[in-house]
């Protein structure tokens, strides 16, 4: 498939392509297809370090890892995005590139957006379609390590109701044996990332659903949705306490530079220039007294919007 890693930039420069994620292992384009068809995702993944290196001189790529996701998934029953293309180029066993290509899911929408605005609506059949899609992964023995409302796209069926897919495939295994703790974990991750959507009263529902299902599960009902609730909990606590420290390291997220005089940590999507602006709007807002929110001996706090910023930043500077 050497060609088609080959052809990537062309597609990608093509009129209309438009980039929709990046990061340090990844790149996601939409590319529109002519007409009413559909539009195509085309995933392209960086091998980063020489760890990486020798990992993928003798295991499949990320790409070819979810290429065959995928097709595991149709095999069960389970939604996804519909597969086009899977590419790798290798010199020698040494991966140099790859990527995947597979068709953009009808009006999909992150599970997120989909219940801030229309879960009323959908409540009870939500629900009971994340307690299926749940149980369903776990019958056939599949262990998703992000399984999380991001990775997880709500799509109406042909009677309008949600019909959930699976996406970013790259972290999940087809294992001999999925052990109830693996399944807490998944649940509890999924909790997590559903904790400021739903009530308690819904999360507890959703076990509810899923335990009528799982047996090993429901057999101690109440003592394994404790079990989900205190690690979702603990997941959280995690990602707070590791917040600091994450954003002063380079990753997916963050980066860190040096401008001038400025030792910059900033997230990847907001520009440094616009930072800077925004302290000097920060310094004037000082000097004239406007949009103070508070100062002090050892600090100031200010409300600035900088030219071409979207939104309004909030500062605070230490004396």
């Amino acid at each position: 498939m050497d060609g088609l890693i080959d052809d990537l930039d062309i597609h990608i420069n093509m009129p209309g392509c438009r980039t929709v994620k990046t990061n340090l292992f990844r790149t996601v384009y939409r590319l529109p297809l002519k007409g009413n068809r559909a539009s195509f995702y085309i995933k392209r993944y960086n091998t980063r370090g020489w760890r990486a290196v020798i990992k993928y001189a003798v295991l499949p790529s990320r790409a070819f890892t979810e290429w065959e996701m995928m097709r595991i998934l149709s095999e069960v029953g389970v939604k996804s995005a519909v597969p086009v293309a899977c590419g790798e180029k290798r010199r020698g066993p040494v991966l140099i590139d790859s990527c995947l290509i597979t068709e953009e899911i009808h009006e999909g929408m992150p599970l997120g957006k989909f219940i801030k605005k229309s879960f009323r609506l959908n409540k009870n059949i939500l629900l009971q379609e994340l307690a299926e899609l749940a149980y369903s992964l776990h019958k056939n023995r599949i262990f998703h390590r992000d399984f999380h409302c991001d990775n997880i796209v709500v799509s109406p069926d042909i009677k309008g109701f949600p019909s959930l897919y699976i996406v970013d495939l790259h972290t999940v295994k087809r294992l001999p044996l999925l052990s109830l703790n693996k399944k807490i974990k998944m649940l509890a991750k999924l909790h997590d990332s559903l904790h400021k959507l739903l009530s308690q009263e819904d999360m507890r529902k959703l076990l509810t659903l899923y335990s009528l299902k799982d047996v090993s599960f429901g057999n101690k009902f109440e003592k394994n949705s404790n079990k989900v609730e205190n690690l979702s909990s603990k997941i959280r606590s995690r990602h707070l306490k590791s917040r600091t420290k994450r954003c002063k390291k380079v990753s997916s997220l963050f980066t860190v530079e040096i401008k001038g005089k400025h030792k910059i940590y900033r997230r990847r999507e907001v520009e440094d220039d616009l930072l800077l602006a925004a302290i000097r709007l920060h310094r004037d807002n000082l000097i004239k007294n406007q949009s103070v929110l508070k100062i002090t001996k050892r600090s100031a706090l200010t409300i600035v919007m900088p030219e071409y910023s979207s939104r309004a930043l909030c500062i605070k500077e230490y004396f």
